[in-house]
């Protein structure tokens, strides 16, 4: 049972939850119970066992989270998907709450907000890659540009900051990949501010939305995409009896 209580959701505000995907072998089933029939496919579909815990783990935890919000139990929320998979509340008495989720290895993160749509992303840094190589088949000749600009250990920060940033404004505008990655620019030097700064297919898009930082344990990266103009940040973890130490 959670037993932490969200505080209100108030307009301007954005709630982030850091929640560990490592949940004891005892405490899946309930998590499953929770799922609807098609997020149990879902999970069945995954062979492979950790990653089919995690999708059950992430999945009804976010269901708990969400119903903490709300006067629904957790079983009871029901989700609406946008053409390109984005997930949204179909409840009636939802009170115009919008979230996105994302994970990465052993973690993910959540982020909940009032009126506007929202995304996150969370990267676990990987060592070895090349890097210039995967930025130039998918970045924009800006963000090539500030990447070589970096120096040799600066480089992976860069990626990643890049890649949380634009995966985090393509989740919420709901559109994924089929927005094309190389259409528009993100900061990624460590001195710049996070922000959309070019947007190719609508060049107004870079006066609605703010691209967020978001600090993570070391080995990961994150970063959330908003309408909302500085909006307060409020940090959470959650604590459950299911959550191995």
């Amino acid at each position: 049972m959670n037993n932490i209580l969200p505080r209100p959701l108030e307009l301007g505000e954005i709630h982030l939850w850091l929640i560990s995907l490592d949940v004891a072998a005892d405490g899946i089933p309930a998590l499953l119970g929770l799922l609807s029939v098609e997020e149990r496919r879902r999970a069945e579909r995954i062979r492979i066992l950790k990653p089919r815990n995690h999708f059950i783990v992430a999945r009804g935890l976010l269901r708990k989270i969400l119903s903490s919000y709300l006067p629904i139990s957790p079983e009871e929320l029901d989700f609406d998907y946008g053409p390109h998979g984005k997930p949204e509340l179909r409840n009636a008495d939802s009170s115009g709450i919008h979230f996105n989720l994302s994970h990465s290895s052993n973690l993910a993160l959540l982020a909940i907000n009032r009126k506007y749509p929202i995304g996150v992303d969370i990267e676990t840094a990987r060592y070895g890659r090349s890097f210039m190589k995967l930025a130039e088949r998918f970045f924009s000749c800006r963000e090539i540009d500030d990447l070589h600009d970096l120096d040799e250990e600066s480089v992976l920060a860069g990626f990643y900051a890049c890649w949380t940033r634009k995966e985090a404004y393509l989740k919420a505008i709901g559109t994924g990949l089929a927005t094309p990655l190389n259409a528009f620019d993100v900061t990624l030097k460590p001195e710049a501010t996070p922000a959309l700064v070019g947007q190719r297919l609508d060049p107004a898009e870079t006066e609605r939305w703010s691209i967020i930082e978001i600090k993570v344990p070391a080995g990961y990266r994150a970063a959330a995409a908003t309408q909302w103009i500085a909006p307060r940040i409020v940090f959470r973890q959650w604590q459950s009896d299911d959550q191995t130490p």
